[in-house]
């Protein structure tokens, strides 16, 4: 079943709206139907998207090789498939199952570095009485953390053959793959940056506090130090009394001003071995290891979290590791623009459409970066102690 046959004629179409970025605007809220969306896209054909698209005195022009671009209203065309094309890879890239969003709190941005600034009163509240003045204890000082943005990308191409041979469902089938892609290497990059890994040779690191690069996960390193605190504990994830130790060490965390932080455990992340473990030790009703059916206070209370991310990293470590706390207030995801895909006319000005015969590219892109802005709201477990 093609458009025509559904009575969808593109150049009508684009009459009817006045222009092609006007019928490109309407074609995106027929396609976001749930119903009629899919079916619309999937009996979309290039071959006669151009024969319908071919500029006046060109009627009898056919598409043979050399003279497609002759043929048709390559703007319109560039312009109406573009919106084929991103909805195809929105869809993909949106199906794919993914958590990091779950962990991370978004961050709009417009620069290539962030300087994220902390600013906290390094004093204490004092008595004071009638008529006599406030004390000026508060000493203001500036902390930050620096987040640097990532560009990724890569470019779909449709060439002469393409329509020729109609391959329009070769062509939305790599806009799926791309669409996938993207969510996968989003949710690689992100899962391994909040894991601190360098894998294969590449760093994925997350907390960059006044600019220098310090591990996010490590032994307190006392007064005057980064990581004052200490955020890791060596815990095989077994029993309730496991999820205690980490829940203790959450509460010992202060600010600089040496008061505690309340720091509600919200999440646990954890690789597929622990899956089963970390599942029943918070769905159950009762205390897993608890006596006399004891009820088990993590009941629902906190969200349990897994990818195969985390054991597809290679580190060996990882089918051991735990995380518990409340990552969105740990972790945030740096946007300057979402996933977007963007169009390039061709024409033979471009060396692309006169070399190697492209009717249109489309570029799928997206420029974002995980980062710590703390160390005190999620604990780590090597998995590795008693």
């Amino acid at each position: 079943m093609s458009w025509q046959n559904k009575g969808l004629n593109i150049r009508k179409f684009i009459e009817t709206c006045g222009s092609a970025e006007g019928a490109a605007m309407e074609l995106r809220t027929i396609l976001e139907d749930e119903k009629d969306g899919p079916v619309i896209r999937e009996n979309f054909s290039l071959r006669e998207c151009a024969e319908q698209l071919k500029r006046p005195g060109f009627e009898n022009a056919t598409l043979r090789h050399g003279h497609l671009s002759e043929a048709v209203q390559v703007s319109q065309f560039s312009i109406i498939v573009g919106e084929l094309i991103s909805n195809k890879v929105m869809d993909s890239y949106n199906a794919y199952p993914k958590i990091l969003d779950r962990l991370v709190a978004p961050f709009p941005s417009k620069l290539q570095i962030d300087k994220i600034p902390g600013t906290y009163v390094a004093g204490v509240m004092e008595d004071v009485l009638p008529g006599e003045p406030y004390k000026h204890t508060g000493d203001i000082k500036d902390k930050y953390v620096q987040i640097e943005g990532k560009k990724r990308g890569m470019i779909l191409d449709i060439t002469e053959e393409a329509v020729m041979f109609d391959q329009t469902g070769t062509i939305l089938y790599q806009a799926g793959k791309f669409g996938e892609l993207a969510a996968i290497d989003r949710e690689k990059r992100g899962l391994y940056t909040i894991m601190d890994l360098t894998v294969a040779g590449k760093t994925y690191y997350c907390w960059y506090p006044a600019g220098t690069r310090t591990a996010v996960w490590a032994n307190a390193g006392g007064a005057g130090h980064a990581h004052e605190y200490d955020n890791m504990i060596v815990d095989v994830l077994a029993d309730y009394t496991d999820i205690d130790v980490a829940n203790l060490l959450l509460g010992t965390m202060r600010d600089e001003n040496g008061n505690n932080i309340l720091v509600p455990a919200t999440q646990i992340l954890v690789p597929r071995a622990l899956l089963t473990t970390a599942t029943r030790l918070i769905k159950n009703s009762v205390l897993p290891g608890g006596t006399n059916e004891e009820r088990n206070p993590y009941a629902d209370a906190v969200e349990v979290l897994h990818s195969p991310i985390i054991d597809g990293c290679g580190d060996t470590d990882a089918i051991v590791n735990w995380w518990w706390g409340d990552f969105k207030r740990q972790f945030i995801n740096k946007v300057v623009y979402p996933l977007q895909t963007l169009r390039r006319r061709m024409s033979d000005n471009h060396d692309p459409a006169f070399e190697q015969d492209m009717i249109a590219q489309y570029k799928v892109r997206e420029y974002s970066q995980v980062g710590a802005v703390d160390y005190r709201y999620v604990v780590k477990s090597t998995g590795h102690g008693s």
